[in-house]
């Protein structure tokens, strides 16, 4: 016991490390965008009174609002290189995908339009969107693209190289009660973040945990999310019925 103790104080001292230093790399991008590199990065050929007002703009800002920039460059299916598949979702593939302007990886989730339409999921998919580009949270996945074919729908978001949460569960077979508070705090204060902005999430399970390369949680898939607004009402049955009580599920 005593091992397995030391072992995950190891483990997580590690992942300390590696936040540590993703945050000071994330500190680093911030400020080297707030330079005359963000306007050039912004606009391939912007004059010199553009570039100069780049720079006053996010002089002093911090990496939300640059992700607000970012989020509305547009970006198509020709700006990324595919490298492998990732998984089935309910209503389309995802995809591992290289951003050919900034190297940097990510999840590309694409959508068939005519499934969506078949299973009546319009208004799902829009407010799965709508979540993912209004949240900004350490411990739920990012919206940093959006586009469309006349064919599909594509979300471009956060790339966990951890995988999934049911995937480690499965290989880890059991947690000390140290890493169980660990995982637990950081769901709880994802949660925590869309309560506040009246989200209902109404599909956690582990599949939908996802785990970065530094070993922390990522909430994705908001599909079946709630969001609130004026309307407090919630009639829908959703849910995986994996992890729904069976007098829920059978009807006499």
């Amino acid at each position: 016991m005593g091992n397995v103790v030391n072992s995950t104080e190891d483990d997580m001292d590690k992942w300390a490390q590696l936040e540590k230093e993703r945050q000071s790399k994330i500190a680093k991008e911030i400020k080297r965008q707030q330079t005359e590199d963000l306007g050039a990065a912004l606009d391939s050929q912007p004059s010199e009174n553009q570039k100069r007002a780049r720079v006053k703009t996010f002089k002093g800002k911090g990496e939300e609002d640059i992700t607000k920039v970012l989020l509305s460059r547009k970006a198509g299916l020709d700006d990324f290189v595919v490298e492998k598949y990732i998984g089935q979702g309910a209503y389309g593939k995802v995809m591992k995908v290289k951003h050919k302007g900034n190297k940097q990886l990510y999840a590309m989730k694409m959508l068939e339009k005519s499934y969506i339409k078949k299973h009546d999921q319009i208004l799902n998919t829009f407010t799965e969107r709508g979540i993912l580009v209004q949240l900004n949270h350490p411990f739920i996945v990012s919206l940093q693209f959006a586009f469309q074919t006349a064919q599909r729908l594509y979300f471009v978001m956060d790339y966990c190289a951890g995988g999934d949460f049911f995937g480690f569960l499965r290989i880890k077979k059991r947690f000390t009660e140290r890493e169980t508070r660990f995982y637990a705090g950081e769901i709880a204060l994802a949660l925590e973040c869309l309560h506040r902005h009246k989200i209902v999430y109404r599909d956690l399970k582990p599949e939908n945990m996802l785990l970065d390369k530094t070993g922390h949680v990522k909430m994705t898939d908001f599909g079946l999310s709630k969001n609130l607004g004026n309307d407090d009402s919630m009639k829908t049955f959703c849910g995986s019925t994996t992890y729904l009580a069976p007098e829920v599920i059978v009807h006499e």
